[in-house]
């Protein structure tokens, strides 16, 4: 990969270029910057890399950096540990930890939406194909999918799912798509798009009649965590915006409300789930545009804080408990022995 090729954005929402900076990172020799738009709330990366370049990245960098443990961590630093062979199997830790999330991800989508054995489900980022395998095994349903890595694209190929396209953004063009799903899913993908209000749009030509899509993505209020993968990071509220003015009625939400004072974590077992939501919508027959987005940045903030905090304490709950379990396990293994030894 050649050196990154930025371009300077504003806000996908409202237009504006007035934005607070809330963090930097840095990547690959450079510094990215988000910002939260004072206006109506979005956080994005600007400046940020160009479409052009994330497609080159995504094709032929992305899960090869993750999957040999040379890509991005939370410290910015890149690791240089070959992990192919570590795992059971020469399986990576990446690709396990892909495959124990794919079922959390089916969870999530089978709560949002109903998918049966005469559904025609399109998988957009399907990575390594895992979501589309444990629809296919719970549901009975037809899927294919859409993946930019020529890697996972070989996982894909080897489970027999179908390959409609490698880019989200390419179902703008492909006329043989119309009309064919009943539902289109994209889960932690659409925050990686450099514009997901095309992609959501051009959603709704693809999908037949009373046709469904959902979106799994970080939740502003309960994920602070940045990487260079994600120009977006959105809340419900501007997650719903770009539906409504993609031309989509609001259908269903499943994650945890907007975080307030005495916020409990509805799914403390299941962090995933605590910081992620799905947002489901159907075209609407009439479209008339959303209502003007705006949202107070600093109360948006503070409410982050609440829900970062609650999640947090539900983490060490969580590992206080696994620990008690653990503990009890021994526990019981050793009076089992010592029984039999007795």
């Amino acid at each position: 990969m050649g050196k990154i090729e930025f371009e300077d954005v504003p806000c996908l929402i409202c237009g504006s270029h007035g934005s607070q900076l809330i963090t930097s990172i840095e990547w690959r020799s450079e510094t990215l910057d988000f910002h939260l738009c004072k206006h109506c709330g979005l956080e994005y990366l600007n400046p940020r890399p160009t479409q052009a370049w994330y497609r080159q990245f995504y094709r032929n960098q992305f899960w090869e950096d993750l999957v040999s443990g040379t890509g991005w961590t939370l410290s910015g630093e890149q690791k240089h540990k070959h992990l192919l062979d570590t795992a059971p199997g020469g399986m990576s830790p990446v690709i396990l930890k892909q495959k124990k999330r794919a079922e959390r991800v089916a969870d999530m989508l089978l709560k949002t939406l109903k998918i049966g054995p005469e559904s025609r489900v399109l998988d957009v980022g399907a990575a390594f194909g895992f979501v589309s395998l444990s629809l296919q095994e719970r549901t009975g349903c037809s899927i294919a999918a859409i993946e930019p890595s020529d890697l996972a694209r070989e996982y894909i190929e080897e489970y027999e799912i179908e390959l409609v396209g490698r880019f989200a953004e390419d179902i703008a063009a492909d006329d043989t798509l119309t009309n064919r799903f009943d539902v289109v899913f994209i889960s932690t993908a659409l925050e990686n798009l450099n514009d997901p209000l095309a992609f959501i749009q051009s959603v709704a030509r693809i999908l037949a009649t009373d046709g469904q899509f959902v979106s799994i993505t970080p939740n502003f209020y309960y994920f602070n965590a940045k990487n260079p993968y994600h120009p977006f990071i959105f809340a419900p509220e501007t997650l719903s915006y770009l539906y409504n003015e993609a031309g989509f009625s609001i259908t269903n939400y499943v994650g945890e409300p907007t975080p307030h004072s005495g916020t409990k974590v509805l799914c403390h077992d299941d962090m995933f789930l605590s910081r992620h939501f799905a947002l489901a919508g159907t075209p609407k027959k009439e479209h008339a545009g959303a209502t003007p987005l705006q949202l107070n940045p600093e109360e948006m903030l503070k409410r982050r804080q609440m829900g970062l905090s609650v999640v947090a304490q539900a983490k060490a709950s969580r590992k206080r408990e696994l620990k008690k379990k653990s503990r009890l396990k021994k526990s019981t293994s050793f009076l089992e022995s010592f029984m039999k030894f007795k």
